[in-house]
């Protein structure tokens, strides 16, 4: 027995699977048509770490800054307590009405200490450790968590004069 197929006419598998792509297609739009209607918010993920990263680049701006100043006309014989004087003395021009302009500067306070600083006759380094923290809270419940680790050396190398 030879069964010849019409060459006009599809196989019925064939048949069979397009109709059920075209129904799998179809409830999927459908579904997804409904349950975005469900949705309360949405999270732009990158738009909270970008605000993170914008508040890291502002810290260490300001950190900068302060950080040359106090060293403007710091020399090595004036010692740590100085450059520890000078550099409160500029980190408090950050302050409006008790409290930093930046949450993150107050950490900088407590780690303005001795052991943090490096000083000999050619340089002198700080080393600061800061955690920026962000995220996103929806109905007083917090959604996203961000937590950026900024970790920095300041260094002014002193004007090494030729004998």
């Amino acid at each position: 027995m030879d069964f010849k197929m019409n060459k006009k006419a599809m196989s019925i598998p064939i048949l069979l699977l397009l109709i059920l792509t075209l129904v799998l297609i179809v409830t999927t739009l459908f579904y997804f048509n409904i349950k975005q209607k469900d949705v309360k918010d949405t999270i732009l993920i990158p738009d909270e770490v970008d605000r993170v990263y914008v508040k890291g680049i502002q810290i260490n701006y300001y950190l900068q800054d302060i950080f040359d100043n106090s060293v403007k006309d710091f020399k090595f014989e004036d010692g740590k307590q100085v450059f520890i004087g000078n550099f409160k003395k500029e980190l408090e021009r950050y302050k409006k009405d008790e409290s930093f302009i930046m949450n993150e500067l107050s950490q900088v306070e407590n780690q303005i200490v001795e052991d943090n600083i490096e000083l000999n006759e050619e340089k002198v380094v700080l080393n600061l450790y800061l955690e920026i923290l962000g995220g996103k809270e929806i109905d007083g419940k917090k959604v996203i968590n961000i937590k950026y680790n900024y970790d920095k050396k300041f260094e002014k190398v002193f004007k090494l004069e030729n004998v």
